[in-house]
């Protein structure tokens, strides 16, 4: 049996394609491109186009290839089991054969030597200067951090004097595997190349902080352009960039616009001499302590500003919220604003006229003082995209956008990517939102740069007269939060779980009608000078500034088998119900994004999300439901596993809002024979 080999432990990231052909593995084994192995599992090998780290244990033989299975890539492409094995083989082998392959390895050792397996994979279309087995080189990228380089002038200056220069994850860390170049990406989304024939000697990381050893008389420094567009790929976190190694010879990167920093680079040219002669053995101990207390002071420091910042800014919303007469308690509204900073899609559901759209409304407020919220009122005829983003007039050859106003808002949105934009669906199930959203969903867990809603075929481009105005397709910024409002009652229709598996599903409860008069005379008329005076507008920067995109997953163990129970449970009444990858990382990702405060617990924030997430999820008939849900008799519940799951797992929780929500399914299992 295999088992995973944490001595060896790396998180980096490679970047691969599918084997073409055989491959002579180690001891002379021949590894096949796609096969089905013993338990009828579809496994494919990945052929490295980037440098594996150095791994200590493992032989050069062992590290030729890597593995990977395709239910690692079921979000894409699903593997019919009830076609051929040859059928199977060949629609996975199309599937990934215009595709590259971004992952990490993770390394498995048996009782006859160790392999490689690829996990968190994320894929890539080839682009269209792609040639088979390029070399690919691994490019940290660095932007704007309060805790080291807040500008590019400061990482510059860092970088010169071979300090800290900030955080770099999934690269390769050990002291010789320094990157060829590294790139600065502006805050306009302008990138810049610091590169130079072994300008880079050697790197030091310390808790995924980089500090590099540069030779100030080679390093050089140029302006991406479009072109290099045509040979990269970036990660999902916009943490690396793989780009060819060629890109990176003297005779390519000539083709960059050059800046010139010479003068820059003389300031501090004469003091690394210095440095360089008066180092001693002693004096580096010294300094490197130094340096530790520095950062950790540094990193405690910045962690207290963006917690004082995003607490402000939580205050300015419950402001806003009071003085607009809603009432929410404050769970509610922390709730809400985790899933709009760490997710993709909100949808907030509850009674009509319970104040829903206008808590969208507050909270895009609360990032603006004159809010960029646009509001769009569903229809229920719409069918598919063209109902909400237009179409081509081919007779007078005119694109007509939607009366929805989405494209234009989603245009003036990429002209202003400092801004925060909100969209708003009212009402977004009176149609079916797996038809008429149907690109957005599919494009939502992209990387920000291949987020594109397609409007019209490129080939039309030329024929129309407003092709400037409105391009072929357009970018979804990482400015733009979409938000939904449903209802749910007989007039709507219910989520499908491809809507369900990326949305947070937020129920909001009604206070007590009577607390209407203790707000109002325990606070006075807030004014919108003491909103205002509260926080200033967010940018985009400041607002994502308060995400924690820490890709370490952060769920504890009982809490992950929890969720895994959850899941059997739900797997085995049903093939088609149950808790795939993607949730799974989305309630990591909104865990770890809890702002710090006093009114949702991490405790109760996980209880929340078994609701939002996972409940939401089960459907169905009593005969089907019943053994996990339980049954309903005289307000109680009898023999409800999620019950004994709860009271199993009640030291990370006390499962409060989930033992309603079971009860609540338990009932219309009573009363209607099934659920939804």
């Amino acid at each position: 049996m295999a088992a995973y080999y944490k001595n060896n432990e790396q998180n980096i990231m490679m970047i691969g394609q599918l084997a073409e052909d055989y491959i002579i593995g180690s001891n002379d084994k021949t590894i096949t491109p796609i096969l089905i192995n013993k338990s009828n599992y579809l496994q494919f090998t990945i052929v490295p186009l980037s440098d594996f780290p150095i791994y200590d244990e493992l032989d050069d033989d062992e590290i030729k290839y890597v593995s990977a299975y395709a239910s690692d890539v079921g979000d894409w492409h699903k593997d019919d089991l009830m076609t051929s094995n040859e059928e199977r083989i060949e629609s996975l082998r199309g599937f990934l054969s215009d595709k590259l392959i971004i992952f990490t390895p993770q390394v498995r050792k048996t009782d006859d030597g160790h392999y490689l397996v690829a996990k968190n994979i994320e894929l890539k279309m080839k682009n269209d200067k792609f040639i088979s087995n390029t070399e690919y080189e691994v490019l940290p990228i660095f932007r704007e951090d309060i805790q080291y380089s807040r500008t590019q002038e400061d990482f510059e200056a860092r970088l010169f004097q071979n300090k800290a220069v900030g955080s770099a994850h999934h690269v390769r860390q050990k002291e010789n595997e320094y990157p060829l170049a590294i790139i600065w990406e502006e805050s306009s989304a302008e990138f810049y190349v610091y590169g130079g024939k072994d300008f880079i000697s050697s790197q030091i990381y310390n808790q995924n902080v980089a500090r590099y050893d540069v030779d100030l008389n080679k390093i050089q420094k140029f302006k991406l352009n479009d072109e290099w567009d045509r040979y990269q790929y970036t990660s999902e976190n916009q943490d690396i960039l793989f780009i060819p190694s060629d890109r990176l010879y003297p005779e390519n990167l000539d083709s960059l616009e050059e800046i010139d920093i010479s003068e820059t680079v003389n300031l501090f040219i004469d003091e690394q001499d210095m440095t360089i002669a008066s180092n001693s053995v002693e004096s580096e101990v010294i300094i490197e302590k130094n340096n530790n207390l520095n950062n950790k002071e540094n990193v405690e420091s910045s962690i207290n500003e963006l917690q004082s910042k995003e607490l402000a800014f939580i205050n300015r919303f419950k402001m806003i919220t009071q003085k607009e007469k809603l009432l929410y308690s404050n769970q509610d509204l922390i709730n809400f604003h985790t899933a709009m900073k760490s997710g993709n899609l909100v949808i907030l559901a509850g009674l009509s006229g319970s104040g829903k759209s206008k808590l969208v409304s507050c909270y895009a407020k609360a990032l603006n003082s004159k809010p960029t919220l646009k509001m769009i009122p569903v229809q229920p005829f719409w069918q598919d995209d063209s109902d909400l983003l237009g179409f081509v007039d081919i007779n007078n050859f005119i694109y007509h956008p939607g009366d929805s106003g989405l494209v234009d808002t989603l245009i003036e949105a990429n002209s202003n990517t400092d801004k925060m934009y909100v969209i708003n669906f009212d009402e977004m199930n009176l149609a079916r939102v797996e038809h008429y959203f149907a690109q957005f969903l599919s494009v939502m867990e992209m990387d920000p740069i291949d987020r594109r809603i397609n409007l019209y075929s490129e080939k039309e481009s030329s024929r129309l007269f407003n092709s400037d105005k409105y391009p072929p397709f357009i970018t979804i910024s990482t400015n733009v939060i979409f938000t939904g409002t449903v209802n749910l009652d007989e007039s709507t229709f219910t989520f499908s779980d491809k809507v369900l598996d990326r949305a947070n599903v937020i129920k909001l409860d009604i206070l007590p009608f009577s607390s209407y008069y203790s707000e109002r005379n325990s606070e006075s008329e807030i004014s919108e000078e003491v909103i205002i005076q509260n926080v200033f507008s967010l940018s985009e920067r400041e607002y994502r500034s308060f995400r924690n995109n820490d890709s370490k997953f952060s769920l504890s163990e009982d809490e992950t088998e929890l969720i895994w129970k959850i899941h059997e449970a739900m797997y085995d009444i049903n093939s088609n119900m149950g808790v795939g990858w993607r949730i799974l990382r989305q309630i990591d990702m909104y865990l770890k994004n809890l702002p710090n405060n006093e009114e949702l617990s991490r405790e109760d924030a996980l209880d929340i999300q078994l609701v939002q997430r996972i409940l939401t999820k089960v459907r169905g008939s009593k005969d089907q439901l019943e053994v996990i849900v339980g049954e309903y008799e005289n307000k109680t519940i009898k023999n409800s596993y999620f019950f004994e799951l709860f009271e199993e797992y009640s030291s990370i929780s006390h499962f409060n809002k989930s033992r309603e929500a079971v009860t609540k399914k338990a009932k219309e299992l009573s009363m209607n024979g099934y659920t939804f």
